[in-house]
């Protein structure tokens, strides 16, 4: 089972960048492939054919790691809100 992830950006598209690129079958292309062989492993491809196999057991741990950095980066982006509004709250010249 292929599941494509990361879908080109427009820029990409407009230069007609797409070689190595994934498309699926509606003409969306994308930057990276997931490929899952059912109680053994998956296999992470780039579009420039970089790969990374891991053991069905690995991908859990990999999971929860990139959970931390999303909610790493949600929550940087909300105190930076949360800090340039404090910051500019009632200031006066």
């Amino acid at each position: 089972m292929k599941f494509l992830i990361c879908p080109s950006c427009p820029e990409q598209l407009e230069n007609g960048e797409t070689e190595g690129l994934f498309e699926d079958g509606y003409g969306t292309f994308y930057n990276y492939s997931v490929k899952f062989d059912e109680d053994e492993m998956i296999t992470i491809t780039d579009s420039v054919g970089r790969y990374v196999p891991l053991d069905i057991e690995e991908v859990a741990g990999l999971a929860k790691i990139l959970n931390r950095i999303v909610r790493y980066q949600s929550g940087k982006a909300l105190a930076e809100q949360y800090l340039v509004a404090e910051l500019v709250d009632g200031a006066t010249f």
